[in-house]
């Protein structure tokens, strides 16, 4: 069914405010961080390096951007609403609208509160447009998908086995199918697959498991599936006790779990710390996504620690999976550090 025809009409004017209102905020935030010159959003380092290369506005960039995301959504079996498309749209013209009235502070804490401010309104216009329940950006629906439930229906996007990107086209097209036809690859997708499935086996009446593909991203590609469950009548699960009962994967913690665990305890001289996590929302109905915060970075006033690891299986070369943390790492460092 589709998400429109879910929403009472008595309710819908106010939904499409707070959703439009969400995506302009959304809008003002980038332009927010624009503006400071102190590091933007991973996707917007994207945009900008994009609208320079082409000599486009930014918002253009966003745009065109999120149409051609959104075209990649056909394979993945993703279902776009209203709020998919009038995010594509809004989020740019509002960008740029603010971009063209304001000029950039020259002052370093204005840019500060620029930065601060354009990074809390950015959480609070996420939160006002996803909450509505009419459709994610389309960016959100290529995340690393823990798990999301939508009525009776449970998608999770596991991925494992990875490559890094090279800069030549050829060379990345051949890294690609090396990664496909790479065995070890397979098993550690395998892992994983296999745990989520287990996982959510009590829950679900059917389950149906696609083939794994090749997901390229900024600084790696993924072997990523897609699975797709329907949960039994008798099955109370919300998207919050689905997404515990997924995590750690074997992609974070290691597989037998339990025992992987311990042994990384065991054998590793330093703490983790919040090394990865669902991050997501959940609703009164128990609708909700989380996705697995990887990669990410603890910030002390002018220190950051920044984690990133492999999976290590049977065929696992210690050279290449070192190469592979260092790719995974790249993104949080070309925003955190300036050259």
């Amino acid at each position: 069914m589709p998400m429109i025809n879910s929403i009472s009409r008595r309710r819908l004017p106010r939904r499409l405010v707070q959703l439009f209102l969400g995506l302009a905020l959304y809008g003002v935030s980038i332009a927010a961080l624009v503006l400071a010159d102190l590091g933007l959003m991973p996707w917007d380092v994207l945009h900008q390096g994009l609208a320079r290369l082409v000599d486009l506005s930014l918002g253009t960039v966003i745009i065109v951007v999120g149409v051609i995301v959104l075209l990649a959504w056909i394979p993945l079996r993703e279902r776009p609403g209203v709020g998919t498309v009038a995010n594509v749209v809004v989020v740019g013209l509002v960008a740029d609208a603010v971009l063209a009235a304001v000029d950039p502070p020259s002052s370093l804490p204005v840019r500060l509160a620029l930065a601060a401010g354009g990074i809390l309104l950015n959480a609070v216009a996420t939160a006002a447009y996803v909450g509505v329940r009419l459709g994610a950006g389309p960016r959100d629906g290529l995340m690393t998908g823990l798990v999301r439930r939508t009525g009776r229906e449970v998608v999770s996007r596991p991925m494992a086995g990875t490559t890094p990107r090279r800069d030549d086209p050829h060379a990345d097209d051949d890294a690609v199918a090396a990664l496909i036809d790479s065995n070890k690859d397979d098993r550690e997708h395998r892992l994983v697959v296999d745990a989520v499935l287990s996982a959510l086996a009590p829950s679900v009446s059917s389950i149906e498991v696609g083939d794994p593909v090749a997901e390229r991203f900024t600084s790696v590609t993924h072997l990523t599936t897609t699975i797709i469950g329907a949960l039994h009548a008798q099955s109370s699960a919300n998207a919050w006790e689905l997404a515990q009962a997924l995590h750690p994967t074997p992609a974070v913690g290691g597989s037998p779990r339990d025992a992987a665990l311990a042994t990384i305890a065991r054998l590793e001289s330093f703490s983790r710390g919040n090394y990865g996590g669902p991050v997501g929302w959940v609703d009164a109905n128990g609708d909700g996504e989380f996705a697995v915060a990887l990669r990410c970075a603890e910030i002390d006033g002018v220190r950051a620690r920044l984690l990133a690891g492999a999976g290590i299986v049977d065929g696992s070369d210690p050279d290449l999976e070192w190469a592979e943390t260092q790719a995974k790492l790249e993104p949080m460092l070309r925003c955190l550090v300036r050259p």
